[in-house]
Parts: structure tokens; C-alpha cells; sequence
């Protein structure tokens, strides 16, 4: 199942296509496959197909598999060879797929998008290594499937701003914090200011399967 969503240039959300729209973003599931090379071989694919699709609706340019213009930086983030050439992030896990596409040229100079399927995780053990102590704080202020869903809102927020900024794993996670509320209250030096940052995260349904996905964008 294909799942559209639009988000404006303050964040709201909406499921059909908005004439404020700056961002496109599309999610898909399809059950696993048993073996792990063929599942990330498949969903490798299924992302591309997305943003095809995007590509096709929105700037009007049509591709195939074979001759999407998709490279990717040294360091993993990709991009579009051809012009116009908008900002894309794409991501994959456990059967879903995501392709963010700015629709905002000229104001959105970073995009990032992450999904992750809910499952249990010992959180008390990760959040140790890679959050921050305030997200640490609203994590274990949960239980049971709320302590999940929240430990996965702060992992997906954290992989958005990342891909969006294209630094891979080259950064410390704990240096980066997000308040529950989704405002980024802190970067590494390195990484800039953390003004004109918006984040938004939701829990996303396909059949009896459930993720979290995040988007992480910056204007100007």
C-alpha cells in the first residue's frame, strides 16, 4: 500500500497534495523477505520506485530504474544528477520504504528522512550510547510499547537531521537533541546553528504492521 503525505513549510501534515506543499513524501510496506541480501536488494529497489513516481508527478521528468539520475556523496547521501535537482533523502527498514522530495527549491537547502518498524528494544542499554540525557529523561519516563514508540521517535528524528546534513556516522548521536516536543535544541558545533530546523515525526499503519517515521528539513 502507498501511503502520500504533504508537509508545509511549518510542518503540518496532510494526506492529499496542498498547494503549500514543500515537501512529498511517500511510504510503502511489503511484508520481508526471509533472506536479508534479497530484502535489502528489494527495498534498494522499491525506494527508487518511489521517488520515481515523485519525480514523474511532480516535475514532470520520466525514469526507469536503469536511468534515474541518483548518485550519492562519499559519505552515503544521495542526490539527483539532474536539473532542477531537489533536495531528496530516502530510507528503508523492516519492509518499509521512504522517498522525501522537496518541492521548495529555493527555501529548503537540507532534507532528511528516516523510518524504522516498531519492535522492542533494550532502551535503557542504547539510549546510554546515543542520546542525549534529556531525551534519555523522556524515554524512560515511559513503559512497555510507549517506551518503544519513544525510543524509535528519538532514533528516527536523529537519522532525519543526519542524512539531511550528510555526515553518515562521522558525528557523536548524543550530540544531537530534539525535545519531546520535536524542536532541535542542539548540534554539534561542527554541524552549525540550530535554528531554521523543523522536525516531523508520526506513527505510520499498513495492515497489522507499524513504524515511526521522521522528516528533518532546513530552510534557507
Amino acid at each position: 500500500m502507498l501511503h502520500r503525505l504533504s508537509i508545509d513549510s511549518i510542518g503540518n501534515v496532510a494526506t492529499q497534495s496542498q498547494a503549500s506543499s514543500s515537501i512529498d513524501l511517500r511510504i510503502a510496506f511489503q511484508l520481508p523477505f526471509p533472506q536479508r541480501q534479497e530484502q535489502r536488494r528489494h527495498q534498494s529497489q522499491q525506494v527508487r520506485q518511489l521517488l520515481i513516481s515523485q519525480l514523474a508527478e511532480t516535475l514532470d521528468q520520466d525514469y526507469t530504474l536503469e536511468s534515474l539520475p541518483l548518485s550519492k556523496t562519499s559519505l552515503g547521501k544521495p542526490y539527483l544528477t539532474s536539473q532542477p535537482s531537489p533536495a531528496i533523502s530516502l530510507a528503508h527498514s523492516h519492509g518499509w520504504a521512504a522517498s522525501s522530495l522537496s518541492l521548495d527549491t529555493e527555501g529548503i537547502s537540507l532534507l532528511g528522512v528516516d523510518i524504522e518498524a516498531i519492535r522492542h528494544r533494550d532502551w535503557e542499554a542504547f539510549a546510554a550510547e546515543v542520546f542525549h540525557p534529556k531525551e534519555t529523561t523522556w524515554l524512560m519516563a515511559a513503559q512497555d510499547t510507549e517506551r518503544d514508540r519513544r525510543g524509535l521517535t528519538i532514533w528516527c528524528r536523529k537519522e532525519a537531521i543526519v542524512k539531511a546534513i550528510g555526515v553518515g556516522i562521522a558525528i557523536t548521536l548524543s550530540e544531537i537533541a530534539v525535545s519531546p516536543a520535536g524542536q532541535l535544541i542542539q548540534l554539534p558545533i561542527s554541524l552549525g546553528s540550530t535554528e531554521n530546523w523543523n522536525i516531523v515525526n508520526d506513527t505510520i499503519h499498513d495492515r497489522e504492521q507499524q513504524a515511526i517515521f521522521a522528516v528533518a528539513w532546513k530552510n534557507g
